[in-house]
C-alpha cells in the first residue's frame, strides 16, 4: 500500500500562509484597535465623572459659602442687638472734617 503524495506547486503553498498570515495580522490588528477604543472610552468617561463631581463640588462649595454668609449676617444682627452701646452707632451732630493733601518726601 503505497500512498502517492499529492504534489502542489510552491507557489500555492506560499500563496495560502501568505492568506493565513495577512488574516492573522488583520486580527490581531482589529484586536489591538478593540483594546484601544474600550480603553480610550474607559479614560473619557473617567474624565466626564471627575468634570462631573467637579461641578457638584462647586455647586455645594457654593451652597456652603451662602450658608456661612447668611449665619454670619445673623450673629452679626444679634451681636449688633445686644450690644450695650448702640447709641455708640447712631450718627451725631455733623462733624467737620479737613483732608490734607499727601506730601511726599525724597527717600534714599
Amino acid at each position: 500500500m503505497y500512498t502517492k503524495s499529492k504534489r502542489i506547486r510552491l507557489s500555492f503553498v506560499a500563496a495560502r500562509t501568505q492568506k493565513l498570515l495577512f488574516y492573522l495580522l488583520c486580527s490581531i490588528a482589529l484586536a489591538l484597535a478593540c483594546v484601544y477604543l474600550f480603553q480610550m472610552n474607559h479614560l473619557g468617561m473617567q474624565g466626564y465623572i471627575l468634570s462631573k463631581v467637579t461641578e457638584k463640588n462647586a455647586e455645594i462649595t457654593n451652597t456652603l459659602q451662602k450658608i456661612d454668609a447668611q449665619i454670619t449676617r445673623l450673629e452679626t444682627r444679634e451681636y449688633v442687638s445686644k450690644l450695650s452701646e448702640q447709641d455708640a452707632m447712631v450718627v451725631r451732630q455733623q462733624n467737620q472734617y479737613i483732608v490734607m493733601k499727601q506730601t511726599f518726601t525724597a527717600q534714599k
